[in-house]
Parts: structure tokens; sequence; C-alpha cells
């Protein structure tokens, strides 16, 4: 395979595997000759480029260009292949850092395997820095490298001493060793790894068991386990007060060097050493440990969730203004002569503190027997939803209610009672200017102009109604009502408890069948309301049974 040499712009360009044969080294008899060579090592493998460099630089330092015309190597390097004038500068760098003797055609022993890609990267690197670095790191790697030495360089030395004065980093150098404040820092900035070390069994077991050197060599391959599962591999921490530290873990033999990439100068040791000072540092590897160390929570709560402001509602049109001017000034009207109304009938004062519902009706009822005419259930003139009027519940009046003055006076769970027929509806919700209620018949609205027909009950009736259901089955017909209200009340409010019972198990399963809707869970309410009411009152029954005295009892033996 043969490289385009003309399309060739940068060294990595450059790099087809070829064979090496032998080229002729020294000096050339001719241009022709000398050109034939560097053709030659253009279309070479990746090892090549050394010997591209050195037959660049003696281009650049003898007179052999001298009959080609050209008059210096970056035109020659231009008009015959295409190499820029940094890509020829690149090169000629890379003989002068890594051949023998920086002038040579041969490649030292140490930089084999590396590849053109890498030796580029690593030109600028320190000799000791390059010493640490593994054939086997990838050109990313050697490129984070180099941002982390940059990213320090940006420290001045003037800010390093200032940071070895302060009070804190003082303490720190009394309390540690180097290598231990080395990995202080590099565990408070990777709290995963370390939560790793407290969970590894045989690194902890250097701490937990007694140490002998077998279990802290374990320990030691454990830690370099979880810092380098892949091989080898270069960590960073910045120790303050001294500068940043390339932590160089080397897996074949199981050692660490930690280098200072201001000053190049090095600390080497084993993993087992590290372990050592880890534990020394951090002891039992845990949260506690670890926040009695750095001085912060381990764990930082989640910050609460930001609130959005709630969207401003949008502003009405003219015409939709005026539409809702006007169902308001019907509605007040509505309300206003409803309200007159009941007055002239009841005799309603909203300042008498006495005046009540049932005072109401007393004078609705003299009313009624004058004109001998009831009238008709009050019905929602809007809505249309109200149950036909049924029969006032004669028991109404024995039960404490309130007057009903708004949607605000109520609230879900509430009930309601109509003053005039004795319906019961459960509060559920309001709507525009109305009580939303469930009752036997279904969904109605209560609106503004109806409050004044309903009341607020505070002890439901519902069950009272059937205190005198009782009947005998003798042949002399009906039993006087005080001689059934002991057993025959007690018999039929059992069995009514029974029957609601199994009511309520129906209602119960049906609701649940259709996925608890609105309707299905009032009716669940209703009824657990009811079967509440008759099981108080089966409690009030059996607290009047007279206890059976102990002379009672020896006469029964």
């Amino acid at each position: 395979m043969v490289t385009d040499i003309s399309k060739a712009g940068t060294a990595s360009d450059l790099q087809t595997q070829y064979e090496t044969p032998e080229v002729p080294a020294g000096t050339f008899r001719d241009y022709k000759e000398y050109k034939a060579s560097l053709d030659f090592e253009i279309k070479a493998n990746a090892e090549g480029f050394v010997r591209i460099g050195y037959l660049l630089k003696v281009a650049r330092d003898t007179n052999i260009l001298e009959e080609s015309g050209y008059k210096s190597v970056a035109e020659f390097a231009q008009a015959e292949y295409g190499l820029t004038k940094d890509v020829v500068s690149r090169f000629i760098a890379i003989n002068d850092r890594y051949s023998i003797d920086g002038y040579s055609e041969k490649l030292l022993e140490k930089y084999e395997g590396y590849g053109v890609a890498k030796l580029q990267e690593m030109l600028t690197l320190s000799d000791e820095v390059i010493e640490e670095i593994n054939p086997s790191l990838t050109k990313r790697e050697i490129q984070e490298i180099k941002h982390e030495i940059a990213a320090e360089e940006t420290v001045t030395p003037l800010e390093v001493a200032m940071e070895a004065a302060a009070p804190a980093t003082v303490q720190e150098e009394k309390d540690y060793s180097l290598t231990e404040r080395i990995w202080k820092e590099f565990f408070h900035e990777n709290k995963e790894l370390y939560k790793a070390l407290g969970k590894d069994l045989a690194f902890m077991a250097a701490f937990t068991e007694v140490w002998t050197k077998e279990l802290s060599e374990k320990a030691g391959k454990a830690l370099v386990d979880i810092l380098a599962p892949s091989g080898d591999t270069v960590l960073w921490s910045r120790v303050s007060g001294v500068g940043k530290f390339m932590i160089s873990v080397h897996t074949d033999d199981a050692t660490i060097v930690y280098t200072n990439i201001r000053t190049n100068e090095k600390i080497k040791g084993t993993a087992a050493d590290a372990e050592n000072a880890v534990h020394e540092v951090f002891g039992a590897c845990d949260a506690h440990e670890w926040e009695l160390v750095c001085g912060e929570e381990f764990e930082k709560p989640a910050p609460a969730p930001e609130k959005k402001p709630e969207p401003k509602p949008e502003k009405k049109d003219a015409a939709t203004r005026q539409q809702d001017d006007s169902h308001k000034a019907a509605v007040t009207k509505k309300y206003q002569d409803e309200i007159k109304a009941y007055k002239e009938k009841t005799g309603w004062n909203p300042d008498d503190p006495e005046w009540t519902p049932e005072k109401g009706e007393a004078c609705e009822e003299k009313e009624k027997a004058s004109s001998e005419e009831v009238a008709p259930a009050q019905q929602s003139e809007d809505i249309g939803m109200n149950p036909p009027a049924e029969e006032a519940d004669p028991k109404l009046k024995e039960y404490k209610t309130r007057e009903l003055r708004g949607i605000t006076d109520v609230k879900p769970g509430d009930k309601l009672v109509n003053i005039k027929t004795g319906e019961i509806a459960d509060v559920i919700g309001d709507t525009i200017g109305c009580v939303k209620c469930a009752t036997d018949h279904g969904i109605i609205l209560v609106d503004a102009p109806n409050y004044v027909g309903w009341a607020i009950l505070e002890e439901d009736p519902e069950e009272e109604k059937h205190t005198e259901e009782a009947q005998t089955e003798g042949a002399g017909g009906q039993q006087d009502t005080e001689e059934l209200e002991d057993e025959e009340g007690i018999r039929g409010l059992r069995q009514r408890i029974f029957d609601k019972e199994h009511e309520l198990e129906e209602v119960f399963e049906d609701a649940y069948a259709d996925g608890f809707t609105m309707d299905g869970l009032l009716s669940v309410r209703r009824l657990t309301h009811q079967l509440q009411v008759m099981l108080d009152k089966m409690i009030g029954y059996k607290k009047l049974e007279p206890e059976e005295s102990e002379e009672d009892d020896d006469d029964s033996i």
C-alpha cells in the first residue's frame, strides 16, 4: 500500500505499516540518492518518523539541497511532499527528543511501541513525567495529563507559598506525611472510589485483623485493583502548599509513583505502602471517618426543586369581561329576590342571632295552613338537577342545623338538608357560585338563590327515620310502641344493620370493578355513614339494658 505524499498534511497522515530495509546512513553521494532515501522513509512504517526527522535535519544543516534549486528545507518539503513548515518542525523536534544522542536515525529503545501520535503528544512533557507514561495509555489519556499539568502551571509560586503558610496547612503537615496528604486530598475528591474501598473485604482486612506483611500486600493489591481495574493508569491529587501530584499506578509490579509536576521530584512506593497510608488517614474508610478528616458532610442533601412561578391568568378581553359582569349582575339580582321572598315567608333576619331555620319553618307552616296550599319544592332554574320534592321528614326538627349562607360555609364531607323536603345531600365540592352535592338521586348543584332553601346538617337523621318501624307478627295486629321499644326495636335494628352491611359490600364491589369512580366512592361513603349511625344506635341500646344482679343469677341457677 502506497501513501500519496502530496496529500500528507500532518505527521499522523504518514503512519502506514511497512517493512524497513537497510537504508544508507551518514553522507549521500548526490541529491538523487538523498531524495530516494527520503521517498522510501515517507512511505515506510510508523517507526520511520525518527529517520524522516533526521533526513530533514540533514537538509537543514548541510548543502545537500544546493543542486536542487531549493533555498530551504521548508521550501523543499512543501514543494516535493506537501509538508507544511509546522510539520517539518515537528519531525525535526521528534528526532531531537527521541533519537539516540538527539541526532540519529535510530529511535531510543525506551520509546519503541508508542507510535508517532503519542510521541507527538509527549513532546512538551518532562522526562520525569514521560518515564511514568506506559505505552498502553491512549492518546486521549496523554492529552489529559497535559491538561492537568497546564492547569497547575496557572498557579504561581507565590500562591503556593501562601497556601503553605495557612494555619490549616501547617497543622496538616504535623498530622500527616506527604504520602498521606496526597491520599487524603485524592479521596476527598473521589468519593465513589472511597466507597469501594470500604466495601472491599481484602482491603479492609488489613484494618480489622491483626496486621501482617502478607495481609498488607493483599490489601495493597486490592487497592490497585480498585484504582486501576483496566491496567496502568494515572491519577491526580493536589496538596495545598505543595502542588499537584501525578499518581502513576503500575499494575504489573503493584508499585505506585508520586510525581510533583512543579518540581519533577518523585516518591516511589509499593501498593502496600499506599494501603498503610490510606488506613492511617481514613481508618475504617466509612462516611463518619471521611467527615472527621475532610470536615464536611459526606453525602450532601439534594437541593430542593426550584419552585416555578405560577402562570399569571390571561387578561380577558372587553367582550368577555362584559359578559362576566352581566352574569354576575343577573345572579346577584336573583339571589336578592330569593332572599327577600324568604324573609317575607319566614321572618328571617340575618342580624338576629336567635333566629333558626326551625322558626322559619314554623312561619311557613302557618302560611301554608292559611292558604291550604302546599308550595312546590324549590328547584334550581339554572341547573335543573335537583331531585323531585319529597315529603318533609317530621323528625327533622329534632336535629341541630345551621343556616347556609354561601359556599364558604361548607367543605367536602359536610351534609346539607333541604328545609322543605328533608332531602339529605353530601357536599363533595364547589363550582362557580354553587355547592356541589351528592344525593341518592345523583349529583345536584345548590346555587346562590337556593342557599336559603338549605341548611347545614350537624347530625344526620337518615337512620332515625327507622326507629318506629318495628311491628308485631301476632294475631292482635300492631302492638304499643313503648312495649316494642326494647325487644322488637333492637331486633329490627339488628336486621337493618345486617342488610346494610350486605348492601355496602355489594356497592363496594361494584365501585371497585368500576375503578372507584366519583359516584361509586360517594355511594360507599354514604352507606358507610349510615351503617355507622346504626351501630352507634345499637351501642346506645346496649348501654340502656339493665345489668343482671347476683340474686337473679342465683335464682337462675
